[in-house]
């Protein structure tokens, strides 16, 4: 049953009600107790008041009465109140809130490999071949020998005091990248050799020097004062660096 039905029957019932109430002479509430008021001021003495004071109690209850029966037939025909829905109440997450990795990221090490690490024996002036790969680093590095009987092979290098490396004169440094290097007879020592994009420099080495025993060393020289420098416990602080395979020259036969 829609709504606008639903009001006209309830219009229509209360209407038959009230019609019902006016045929039973039922008078309202204000009626009975003014009666009863009147009633009691005009009778006199003490057995009259009882008596009018009864009335007016009894004429009161039965006034109360019809108006609560009244009342309680016009709810029952109405009917209940439409119950009201629920507010839905938004679900709640009882998960724990997502908190940010904390897994840093770190990049990698700069790092120097020279090849190769095998020790090798070549006639005295014939040359030996290495490469140098660099990773993870820009710029130049540095090129050295020391002398392969007094290093210890520990991380250490034998120092020639002041936090210096001692380095070794005893063979040369032919060409880089296939460029030859030195106007006669090569150097000992090459200076900020630029990083290729590849990472990768080959060089050669030779010596005139019979029983010549060296390893190349390449390294990053940090403050750029050409010389490979040492902590107190002798190991290097121009860092990264690499060795390569100790090169014995031995005389020819």
């Amino acid at each position: 049953m829609d709504s606008e039905k639903r009001l006209a029957l309830e219009l229509a019932l209360e209407n038959r009600l009230r019609a019902d109430l006016d045929a039973l002479a039922v008078r309202p509430y204000l009626y009975y107790r003014e009666a009863a008021v009147r009633r009691f001021a005009t009778k006199p003495g003490a057995i009259g008041r009882i008596f009018s004071v009864a009335r007016v109690g009894a004429t009161i209850v039965i006034a109360a009465l019809f108006a609560l029966a009244a009342a309680v037939a016009l709810l029952n025909l109405r009917g209940p109140s439409p119950a009201a829905s629920p507010t839905p109440i938004p679900a709640s997450s009882t998960a724990p809130p997502t908190s940010p990795s904390l897994t840093a990221t770190s990049s990698p090490a700069p790092l120097i490999n020279v090849a190769p690490i095998d020790d090798a024996s070549v006639p005295v002036n014939a040359t030996r071949t290495y490469t140098a790969t660099i990773s993870n680093l820009s710029g130049c590095v540095d090129l050295a020998f020391v002398d392969a009987n007094t290093y210890p092979g520990d991380g250490t290098f034998r120092s020639a005091g002041n936090g210096i490396a001692e380095l070794s004169s005893d063979a040369a440094i032919r060409s880089i990248n296939g460029v030859r290097v030195g106007a006669t007879g090569g150097t000992g020592y090459f200076s900020c050799i630029p990083i290729p994009s590849d990472g990768k420099i080959t060089f050669t080495i030779d010596s005139g020097t019979a029983n010549a025993f060296v390893r190349p060393v390449v390294f990053y020289d940090e403050p750029d004062n050409n010389r490979f420098d040492l902590d107190a416990n002798d190991r290097p602080t121009d860092k990264p660096f690499g060795v390569g395979g100790a090169t014995r020259f031995v005389p020819r036969t």
